[in-house]
């Protein structure tokens, strides 16, 4: 634990504003009924790479990389799965093998191949938005909270993130070409002011 919590920003607040910046509504618990926050902003690959290297201290577990799981039988003694390896743009890569176990779990994404073979749902629908992230470092705002701007027009997410960096999530609007956003004259019109002051972006 203490290895990932220097990768997290513990008691994140959570705010939302209107386009002019107003506050209408606040996550802010602080309340630890199970000893730790119950909001952490995180830097994902950096936490999860705290978590591989955890399962050393298992040496019963194996992490697989670079594998699909083609087809599997439930049986009486267990689950016998068939896995593909695949090479590293995503092509079969060798024969497929066998792997057995007690229990297979339907965890692997929201189009779980797993869960789809079962025939078991999944609720719910998530809009197919797309988003231009850009990460500044040493970060100008320094706040250590989440801000979600909720303006018609061009709504974004402002996090405070570990190690200095401030994300900017900016909602793409609807038919507008990616090439748009490789122009740097559209980049300074939706960086936050004290972002272009500093004009560092990547």
């Amino acid at each position: 634990m203490e290895r990932i919590r220097r990768h997290t920003v513990p008691d994140q607040v959570m705010r939302f504003l209107d386009a002019r910046k107003r506050l209408l509504a606040a996550i802010d618990p602080r309340a630890r009924p199970f000893g730790w926050p119950r909001r952490s902003g995180f830097i994902q690959p950096l936490v999860d790479a705290q978590l591989h290297a955890g399962l050393a201290r298992f040496p019963q577990v194996q992490v697989r990389f670079g594998h699909s799981v083609e087809s599997f039988v439930d049986g009486d003694a267990g689950v016998a799965v068939t896995v593909q390896p695949l090479d590293d743009e995503g092509r079969a890569d060798g024969a497929p093998h066998v792997v057995r176990t007690r229990f297979l779990v339907g965890c692997d994404g929201g189009r779980s191949p797993v869960r789809n073979a079962l025939g078991l749902p999944f609720d719910g629908k998530s809009e197919s938005t797309r988003w231009l992230v850009i990460d500044i470092g040493d970060d100008p705002i320094g706040t250590p909270n989440v801000s979600l701007v909720l303006d018609p027009e061009f709504p974004y997410v402002e996090l405070g993130l570990p190690h200095g960096i401030r994300r900017f999530e900016f909602m793409v609007p609807p038919g507008t070409p990616e090439s748009t956003f490789d122009d740097p004259a559209q980049c300074v019109r939706c960086w936050p002011a004290c972002c272009r002051r500093r004009g560092r972006c990547g």
